[in-house]
């Protein structure tokens, strides 16, 4: 059965298939699909979704499909590295193009060599005079984000979404903590990493996205084999409009209410889409479905 619409993440946690959790009401799952092109494939059905929770197999009783409203946390980074007054506007508009786009409430603050407070981002102004790069490259990515999972209450189906043009390089976090925290509770991790962040340095970044069900977004490619890199105006007009066009993608969930009842702690999750229907596709998914008290209220 397919249902539309789309209510708060009003969605379960798999549960492996020997407990019985009943409080939990049914495991569901949330995922993403995209076509070659990175568009939200739509008007899949139950049976073209393949679930495995902890090895095993799961049947797909229904499927919801549409924009979920959920909670964002966005983080953007003001090391040294962004003083650049148009790489600083750049990262300006691409903070408002999530505020303005997510499908709930947002949450904002900025990181460097120390992380910021968070507050609302559509009440505070917290980038509205734009933001002011410290004197120091360190960047701690990981302790905002632990900072910030700290802070807000965020839930299966929320989003942290970081803004930087650098790795990690100061953080007393660890990626381990972190993939802790993100199985616990069910949040999806999107970067959007701006020029020069690349290479092996970014890798860490990308495991965590990719594994809650996230992503690495690049909206915005420039030759950078050249001493420095520089960004002009055109070039930050259509960097808005691609973040615009990608990331609305994310928002376009499939729930797969399974067979099998959910369950109080995090369990190993695999999902799958018929090879025929997918294509050149993918399927965005979380590595393992947090547990049932993850979910909002």
């Amino acid at each position: 059965m397919i249902r539309a619409g789309a209510a708060l993440l009003a969605v379960g946690i798999l549960a492996p298939i020997s407990a019985v959790a009943a409080k939990c009401g049914p495991a569901m799952v949330q995922v993403v699909v995209l076509d070659q092109g990175g568009t939200s494939l739509s008007g899949l059905a139950p049976s073209d979704f393949k679930v495995r929770l902890k090895g095993q197999n799961v049947n797909v009783a229904a499927v919801d499909y549409g924009v979920f409203p959920h909670s964002t946390l966005l983080l953007v980074s003001r090391t040294s590295s962004m003083g650049q007054s148009i790489k600083v506007e750049l990262a300006r508009q691409l903070a408002n193009v999530i505020v303005t786009g997510a499908p709930g409430n947002v949450m904002a603050g900025t990181f460097g060599a120390d992380v910021s407070g968070v507050a609302d981002a559509r009440t505070s102004q917290v980038f509205g005079g734009g933001l002011q790069p410290g004197s120091d490259n360190r960047n701690t990515i990981f302790d905002a984000i632990l900072a910030g999972m700290t802070t807000v209450n965020l839930h299966r189906g929320d989003s942290i979404v970081v803004v930087t043009d650098s790795p990690d390089n100061g953080s007393h976090t660890t990626t381990r903590e972190l993939e802790q925290r993100f199985a616990a509770t069910g949040a999806r991790l999107f970067v959007v990493a701006l020029p020069p962040a690349s290479g092996l340095g970014m890798q860490s970044l990308t495991d965590l996205a990719d594994a809650s069900g996230g992503g690495v977004i690049v909206p915005l490619h420039v030759d950078d084999t050249t001493k420095g890199v520089v960004i002009t105006p055109a070039q930050v007009e259509a960097a808005v409009t691609n973040l615009t066009q990608s990331y609305s993608q994310y928002s376009n969930i499939y729930q797969l209410e399974t067979d099998v009842d959910g369950q109080e702690k995090a369990v190993p999750l695999k999902v799958d889409v018929e090879r025929r229907k997918l294509g050149a596709g993918k399927v965005v998914a979380p590595v393992v479905l947090a547990p049932c008290t993850s979910i909002g209220q």
